[in-house]
């Protein structure tokens, strides 16, 4: 969770209520901090970004929301910083919601944190699906027409 003033509230009370599997900062290598959670810097943002990607490119992530596949569709690197393409700026009554929110985004960067420094075991059924989720990747790839320029 991130370290802000409401996700340090939520993993204070998650330490407080016994929760032994809280994320550090130390625990994925942004610092050798024991603060729970992260600090949302440009650095944490762009390493979260690049976990992402290789969890989403690599099958490992599967994302079936319409509203964070959207968001994804309008996340933009601004001076550095990895945001929605129109955060921080005001949006007009009526107008829609897209390209002004990340929180699908990072809800998910801090589950690919958590899950890359917080590794649990995954169940047999997690296996299996991913693997019939490869097969059927090769089986599409294979029905596909070839071209000329597939062998060039």
């Amino acid at each position: 969770m991130e370290s802000n003033a409401d996700g340090g509230s939520v993993n204070r009370l998650l330490t407080e209520r016994g929760c032994k599997h809280v994320l550090r900062e130390k625990d994925v290598g942004l610092s050798g901090s024991e603060r729970l959670g992260w600090r949302n810097t440009s650095t944490s943002r762009r390493m979260g970004v690049a976990l992402l990607q290789t969890a989403f490119n690599s099958g490992e992530l599967e994302l079936w929301n319409e509203d964070v596949l959207s968001e994804f569709s309008t996340f933009v690197t601004v001076n550095g910083r990895p945001q929605a393409i129109n955060k921080r700026k005001k949006r007009v009554q009526g107008q829609t919601r897209t390209g002004f929110f990340d929180d699908g985004v990072f809800a998910c960067i801090g589950a690919v944190l958590a899950h890359e420094g917080l590794a649990a075991p995954r169940p047999n059924r997690w296996h299996q699906r991913r693997k019939d989720v490869i097969e059927l990747k090769q089986w599409r790839e294979s029905r596909q027409k070839k071209t000329v320029w597939d062998y060039v």
